[in-house]
This record gives C-alpha cells, sequence and structure tokens, in this order.
C-alpha cells in the first residue's frame, strides 16, 4: 500500500515532462505534430500499407 502513495514530490517530475510537451507543442505547433506523426509511422506502420511506401 506504501507504494500506492502519489504525494506531491512524486508527480512533480510528471507534471513537469507534460508541461514541457505541451509547451513544445505550443511553441512549434503544426511542425512539432507533423514531425511526431512522421515519427510514429516510422515505428507503427498503419496495416495495409506496404513498409517503405509513402503514405500520400
Amino acid at each position: 500500500m506504501l507504494l500506492a502513495y502519489a504525494g506531491p514530490e512524486t508527480m512533480l517530475p510528471v507534471a513537469s515532462v507534460l508541461a514541457g510537451a505541451i509547451g513544445v507543442v505550443l511553441m512549434f505547433g503544426r511542425n512539432a505534430l507533423a514531425f511526431g506523426r512522421k515519427a510514429a509511422s516510422k515505428f507503427w506502420p498503419r496495416a495495409g500499407r506496404k513498409p517503405g511506401t509513402p503514405a500520400g
């Protein structure tokens, strides 16, 4: 039960990472999202598409 405790000292790093990620998206907007989609599609290609073919 002691491991289930989520006090402020354990949540502060999580909130900091989340705020940093939101800040990057707010600063760079579409460019950051497009880069994230492109990076994600390389790691997790969609079904029905051959690897190496363009997504257009």
